[in-house]
């Protein structure tokens, strides 16, 4: 992979699919649809693991993006802008994230959503100084319209300590990537019966941002090992997906063996790294419908924070159970959550981006990330 390549298209694409998996498992489990999703050890239960495969997909995607990033700024300017750097994070992130706090605080003041999803406010101050995981980890969630954020705070909390990890160790940048590995293999391992931490805490959670940082360093061997898959990279990626789940609902069946938990983000992190690896070797090569997905993948910042607020709203309004129902709110709120989306991208996320290049060194591309 040239370091001068900044852009990957075919990247929006899998950030859309990346949203998709999350609102498919989010509506179907809300919905209770099919019967007996709540059910522990099941595939039905496996199933809406789906939701928990996007959200680390986009770990591992931002490791990579911004671990590609930040060598593609010292490789042209001999060393990294830490303020630069943050000031384009904060244009990115804070605009859509504070307001989707504050329209969730709004609607679940509303006497549709009030009962359903309620206001806690240590919960509510966790995420303004964007510590929300942490609440989620230790202490549950009573408003998914707010919780869904938590991924976001996992998020800037690895923007906060990389760059400067980066910089520091960027000759011997190894040993900080198995440190972090390191890390969640023995935090999930000591936490592997507690579901909320393993999944939200975020020392848990630091190897898909390594993997996807490893990634970007070692890209251009890494790819020459996938080239040689003759395409199938992706297909093998989806069987050992399936297989890792097949193993936690069958197997397992939702009692993780300690060494397991430890080794579950690496385990997937195999697989992100297949479809990664493709769409960046194929970049220039549209996958069918292309411009529809990539627009969607530009716009899928706020289909996530949005659309468990429009899934709730939705469900107040339609209700009911069964296929007939479920087919409705999924498609109305799958509707207006694209929407909204393309409305808040428009009108409140593009003017904060377009900020952006003020603060990019002279040689860098245009990045959607």
């Amino acid at each position: 992979m040239s370091s001068k390549q900044g852009y990957f298209s075919r990247l929006d694409t899998l950030r859309f699919f990346a949203f998709f998996a999350v609102f498919i498992s989010h509506v179907a489990y809300f919905m209770n649809f099919p019967a007996g999703v709540w059910r522990r050890g099941t595939l039905s239960n496996s199933f809406l693991q789906l939701g928990s495969l996007g959200v680390s997909f986009f770990f591992v995607l931002s490791g990579f993006l911004i671990t590609h990033h930040l060598d593609k700024e010292h490789l042209s300017r001999k060393t990294i802008s830490i303020k630069n750097f943050y000031i384009k994070r904060v244009l990115r992130i804070w605009p859509l994230y504070f307001l989707a706090l504050a329209l969730a605080a709004i609607l679940s003041s509303t006497p549709l959503l009030r009962k359903i999803a309620p206001v806690n406010y240590k919960e509510f101050l966790a995420y303004i100084f964007l510590l929300g995981n942490w609440f989620r980890a230790f202490y549950g969630s009573a408003n998914e319209m707010l919780s869904v954020l938590w991924s976001i705070a996992v998020e800037e909390q690895f923007y906060l300590f990389w760059p400067l990890v980066f910089f520091l160790f960027r000759k011997k940048i190894n040993w900080p990537i198995f440190l972090g590995v390191a890390i969640t293999f023995i935090f999930r391992w000591v936490y592997a019966g507690n579901y909320d931490v393993r999944e939200y805490f975020s020392p848990c959670l630091i190897t898909y941002f390594m993997i996807g940082g490893f990634y970007a360093i070692y890209a251009e061997s890494i790819n020459k090992k996938i080239s040689r898959l003759k395409g199938f990279g992706t297909i093998i990626g989806f069987l050992w997906l399936a297989a890792l789940l097949a193993l936690r609902g069958l197997v397992f069946k939702g009692d993780y063996p300690n060494w397991f938990a430890g080794l579950e983000p690496l385990l997937y992190g195999v697989s992100f790294v297949l479809f990664i690896g493709h769409a960046v070797e194929h970049s220039q090569k549209p996958y069918l419908f292309s411009s529809v997905f990539e627009y969607l993948g530009k716009i899928s910042y706020g289909l996530y924070v949005f659309h468990m607020m429009v899934f709730m709203v939705v469900k107040s309004l339609i209700g009911g159970e069964g296929f007939a129902s479920f087919a409705m709110v999924f498609c109305s709120s799958l509707t207006l959550t694209i929407i909204v989306s393309a409305i808040s991208y428009k009108f409140w996320e593009k003017p904060f981006l377009a900020l952006k290049h003020r603060f990019t060194f002279k040689d860098e591309a245009t990045l959607s990330y």
